[in-house]
C-alpha cells in the first residue's frame, strides 16, 4: 500500500493489511503553499467550467419548458429516487463485492451519492432525450445534495469502514450556488434569445470538456516527487468503479419505463442517475485527504466520469 502518506505522529496505526488515511485535521506538515494555491486555482476553474456547462445546457431550453418539467412529479421523483437511493446502494454493493481498498472505496461512495452532473444535459441533447427534465433534475438533486450527500456518506462509509469523512461545506455550497445561478442565467438568456441556442450548446460542451481536462490534470499531477499510477491497479478496481454506473443506467431506465415514463424522459432519468457531479466529488477529495492521497483519490471520479462517457455513448 505504498500509495499513502506516512502516518504522522498521534494518528493511530491502521489495522493489519489496512491503509492509513490522513484526513483533514491530521495532515502532516508536508502541505505547502504550492499545494494550497493549486487546490484554490483548480477549485475556481472547476466551478467556472461547471457554470459554463450548466448555463450552456440551460440556454438550450427556456423558462416555460423548465417550469413545466418541475411539475412533472413522476419524472422528477423517479430521477431523485434513483439518484440518492439506488445509485448509492449500488456503490455500497460494489465496494463490498470487490473489496476495494479503503481510499478508493470511500471515494466511490462519495461519487455515487453526489448529485447529477451538468454534463448529463449535454448527453441528453445527443441522445434526443428530455433536456428540460434533465436540467430540472440536476437543479433539484443539487439542492437536495445539501442533506443527502452527507447523510449517504455517513451511512455507507460508517457501515463499511466505521469512520467519518470531513466534508468541505464551503466547496459544496459553492457548487450548489454555481449550479442554481447558472440555471437561472441560462434559462433567462435562452428565453430572451432563443436564436442563440446552438451557441449555448457549444458553450456548454466547451465547459464540460474543460472540466474533464482539469480533472485529468489534477489526477496526474505529481505529488511528493511521484506520479499517480493511473493504470497501475488491478482490473477489478476499474470494474468495481464502473459497476454502479452500468447497473444504475440499466436499472433506472427499467424503473422509469415500468412507471410509464416516455422514452425521452426515461433516457434523461437513467443518464441523470448514473452521470454524477464528479467535480463536486473531487472537491470533497481535496478537502478530506492530504495532498498525495487526494491526487490518488481523484482517480476514482476521473475513472467513473471517463467510463461513464463510454457507457452512455454506447447507450444513446
Amino acid at each position: 500500500q505504498g500509495n499513502f502518506q506516512a502516518r504522522p505522529a498521534g494518528v493511530p496505526a491502521p489495522p493489519p493489511g489496512g491503509a492509513c488515511l490522513v484526513l483533514q485535521g491530521s495532515r502532516p506538515a508536508m502541505d505547502t503553499s504550492d499545494d494550497e494555491t493549486f487546490s484554490t486555482v483548480t477549485a475556481v476553474l472547476s466551478n467556472f467550467f461547471l457554470a459554463m456547462l450548466i448555463a450552456g445546457m440551460a440556454g438550450t431550453t427556456d423558462i416555460y419548458g423548465f417550469r413545466q418539467k418541475l411539475k412533472n412529479y413522476r419524472g422528477i421523483g423517479t430521477g431523485i429516487a434513483c439518484q440518492f437511493f439506488l445509485l448509492p446502494f449500488l456503490g455500497f454493493c460494489s465496494v463490498k463485492a470487490f473489496g476495494l481498498r479503503r481510499l478508493f472505496g470511500i471515494m466511490l461512495l462519495i461519487v455515487t451519492t453526489s448529485p447529477g452532473g451538468g454534463f448529463s444535459g449535454w448527453w441528453c441533447s445527443i441522445g434526443n432525450a428530455d433536456i428540460a427534465l434533465s436540467i430540472a433534475m440536476t437543479t433539484v438533486s443539487t439542492i437536495l445534495s445539501i442533506v443527502m450527500l452527507p447523510l449517504n456518506i455517513f451511512i455507507y462509509v460508517q457501515a463499511i469502514y466505521g469512520i467519518s469523512v470531513p466534508l468541505n461545506w464551503g466547496g459544496i455550497m459553492t457548487s450548489v450556488g454555481v449550479v442554481i445561478g447558472a440555471v437561472i442565467i441560462g434559462l433567462a438568456i435562452g428565453t430572451k434569445y432563443p436564436q442563440f441556442k446552438k451557441v449555448f450548446n457549444h458553450m456548454g460542451t466547451v465547459g464540460g470538456v474543460a472540466n474533464i481536462t482539469l480533472a485529468i490534470i489534477v489526477a496526474s499531477r505529481p505529488s511528493d516527487g511521484e506520479s499517480t499510477p493511473v493504470l497501475g491497479y488491478p482490473p477489478t478496481t476499474y470494474i468495481a468503479i464502473m459497476a454502479p454506473c452500468i447497473a444504475g443506467l440499466v436499472i433506472s431506465f427499467g424503473i422509469a419505463k415500468a412507471l410509464r415514463c416516455s422514452w425521452p424522459e426515461s433516457v434523461s432519468i437513467c443518464i441523470e442517475c448514473c452521470y454524477q457531479n464528479t467535480a463536486l466529488a473531487i472537491s470533497v477529495a481535496v478537502s478530506a485527504f492530504g495532498p498525495r492521497d487526494a491526487a490518488i483519490a481523484t482517480l476514482v471520479p476521473l475513472f467513473y466520469g471517463g467510463g461513464g462517457v463510454v457507457v452512455i455513448a454506447i447507450f444513446v
